[in-house]
């Protein structure tokens, strides 16, 4: 009884422990969420940023392109004036001595000879000036060209910057996922742990007022042989080979069978060692189907990971009557049937009680 009722002491403790774990899991997952979705957004935002930086250097290639087309139809008009204006300079220079002689002579009127040589001054003056516009035109344009190019350039590098920022983004974005589903798994791994232990803890319940009830009237033994008097004449519960020994170390050395692991094909049957009653008859646990028999003054035998139980609690049985079938329903791979024998909760070695070994 004492050791059942610690027993579910130390169930309530871990529930209560796994209720906190489960509780700081789901904070975590809630937090985990919330920077999931900061960095969503910021990678949607780093797209945005991309697109809107494609454009804007689309636009400025246009423009590049637009200004530098208007610059070689600039180009080719400075070159035709250019051409014209040394097709006249070397003209007057050859004709500079006796030009305005020729035109003095060849005309009839003193009127018309000014107003030719207005004409001529006017003419050098237009050309001039036509180049001298287009070669500011020019220069403007030339300016303007460097700027979009600087412009140019400087979008080409914001857009390696901002991809990389997605790219940098995208992989937080992704570790962040795997960490959140990470926790998505660890809070359905403990919350299973804590429905478990939660039924584990019902059975135990169960089992204590199981047991009580046997107690009650546990006096109907008295008539019988005492359980320590038989100690190393009791049969073992099946014949089978010990594949697990009493006191073996379990879980890589952190914990100690308090019981013998016996091999034997599935569905033997599984007999009990001694007069008694039996106080629990279910799964359990660690277990599989266990069915624990009390033999009175604090002796007790466990029969686990049987493939089925027969036996309802409540029941007396004899020395030799089956009371299950041997299995594999707990966490070991072997065939065959756990067996214990405890004194007052203390696990004690079944070897010095079963003869045959």
């Amino acid at each position: 009884m004492s050791e059942v009722e610690q027993n579910i002491t130390q169930q309530k403790k871990e529930i209560e422990k796994l209720r906190r774990k489960v509780k700081a899991l789901t904070r975590q997952q809630d937090k985990q969420n919330k920077a999931l979705q900061a960095t969503s957004r910021k990678v949607s935002n780093a797209r945005k940023n991309i697109l809107n930086t494609k454009k804007q250097l689309s636009q400025t290639q246009s423009k590049l392109a637009s200004l530098r087309e208007q610059n070689q139809t600039i180009k080719r008009t400075l070159n035709k004036s250019k051409q014209e204006i040394r097709q006249l300079l070397v003209s007057v220079y050859k004709n500079q001595d006796n030009s305005q002689l020729k035109l003095l002579l060849s005309q009839d009127s003193p009127q018309t000879l000014t107003r030719l040589l207005k004409y001529h001054n006017y003419l050098q003056q237009e050309q001039l000036s036509k180049i001298e516009k287009h070669l500011k035109t020019l220069e403007d344009f030339r300016e303007n060209e460097k700027q979009l190019t600087t412009e140019l350039v400087s979008l080409q590098e914001l857009k390696k910057k901002q991809e990389l920022e997605q790219v940098t983004l995208a992989q937080s974005k992704q570790a962040q996922q795997h960490e959140l589903n990470k926790l998505k798994q660890s809070v359905k791994t403990e919350a299973g742990r804590l429905k478990k232990k939660q039924a584990d803890q019902q059975r135990l319940n169960k089992l204590l007022v199981d047991m009580k009830k046997a107690l009650e009237d546990i006096n109907a033994l008295a008539g019988s042989r005492p359980f320590k008097a038989d100690k190393g004449k009791m049969p073992w519960p099946v014949k089978g080979r010990i594949v697990r020994s009493f006191g073996s170390a379990l879980a890589g050395g952190k914990l100690k069978s308090n019981g013998v692991l016996l091999s034997a094909p599935a569905g033997k049957p599984v007999k009990a060692i001694h007069n008694g009653r039996v106080v629990f008859s279910d799964w359990f646990s660690g277990f599989g189907l266990l069915t624990i028999i009390d033999h009175g003054n604090g002796y007790m035998s466990l029969y686990g990971q049987a493939e089925s139980v027969i036996r309802e609690p409540g029941e007396w049985v004899n020395i030799g009557d089956t009371i299950a079938y041997t299995g594999n329903t707990s966490d070991t791979d072997i065939d065959g049937i756990y067996f214990e024998i405890r004194h007052k909760g203390t696990p004690i070695n079944p070897k010095r009680w079963c003869t045959g070994r």
